[in-house]
């Protein structure tokens, strides 16, 4: 299955975001206050591109799959699943954005910090559900 190199990408993104966000917490342990620098709110943007990237071509090699082997209902399930990847991604946009916009006006960062690390372990364990299922579907 094509999905199974691209779902690897896609792992390898989500644990990069992982780590970054453990570097942040690790920052304000140092500097408490410190929040994220703006070279973390730069890689987090190019994180989150290669995330949306990574999703976008699973979905289609799935869809392409399907094709072959139509089955209305399971492509109505994942398609949900992505669906609610897709606005997980979304309110981890607007979380980093909130924290970019904290940094430029110098205003706390704490909270789109809270925001961007609580969506971002929806996306992680979202995501191995999806991954369990894509999984599932390709041994049917």
């Amino acid at each position: 299955m094509a999905i199974e190199e691209t779902l690897k990408s896609a792992e390898r993104t989500l644990k990069e975001a992982q780590q970054l966000m453990d570097k942040i917490h690790k920052q304000n342990e140092d500097w408490p206050g410190a929040g994220a620098f703006q070279k973390d709110i730069k890689k987090a943007r190019t994180l989150l591109n290669e995330m949306q990237q990574s999703f976008s071509d699973i979905f289609v090699e799935f869809t392409r799959d399907q094709n072959e082997d139509p089955d209305s209902d399971r492509e109505m399930k994942v398609s949900q699943e992505f669906s609610e990847t897709y606005g997980l991604m979304s309110k981890l946009h607007g979380a980093v954005n909130q924290v970019h916009l904290s940094f430029d006006s110098g205003l706390s960062q704490k909270n789109g910090l809270i925001e961007t690390e609580k969506y971002l372990k929806q996306l992680i364990s979202h995501c191995v559900t999806v991954k369990d299922h894509l999984n599932e579907v390709g041994h049917d």
